[in-house]
């Protein structure tokens, strides 16, 4: 996916001014970037996220003006971790955020939050959670039909998939 020349002017003018939304960038360039992440990518990139989550999660607790200088030097060393323009653009943009005080701060941990919330919606961990509360389910409609007496919907046993 490239970026029209444009737009990387107009996009790198918002960063700088107001965001838009709580995040350090607009929401649709961090859907953007976990949805252009190959299968094998995503865990990668949200565990690299989840650093940053991490490294700003107790600055916000503890309300301190700036980050400290190991946690900073933490960030950079996410950031040159890919070679993915999204990801790199995202980063630049949580750093410049984290350099803006409370709010920056704040920001940069909700940005890297949300995307390892969109990002852990392609981990095999997620299809697994979500098989098991539908397999959950089910077995809970079963037993609601079979303690009414009326003939199941469902087979006892049957594998169902989807």
């Amino acid at each position: 996916m490239s970026i029209k020349e444009g737009s990387k002017r107009a996009s790198a003018k918002s960063l700088k001014g107001e965001r838009i939304g709580p995040y350090v960038v607009p929401e649709t360039a961090i859907r953007d970037l976990i949805g252009s992440l190959r299968i094998r990518d995503v865990e990668t990139t949200a565990a690299r996220l989840q650093v940053v989550a991490d490294a700003t999660h107790r600055e916000i607790d503890s309300q301190v003006d700036r980050l400290d200088r190991s946690r900073l030097r933490l960030l950079k060393d996410v950031a040159g971790e890919s070679t993915n323009k999204q990801y790199r653009r995202i980063m630049r943009a949580i750093i410049a955020g984290v350099g803006q005080g409370p709010p920056g701060i704040d920001a940069a941990h909700l940005t890297a939050n949300y995307a390892v919330e969109l990002a852990f919606r392609w981990t095999s961990d997620y299809f697994s959670a979500l098989r098991q509360y539908r397999d959950k389910l089910r077995a809970m409609a079963l037993a609601a039909e079979l303690a009414e007496g009326s003939e199941p919907a469902i087979e006892p046993g049957a594998v169902c998939n989807g």
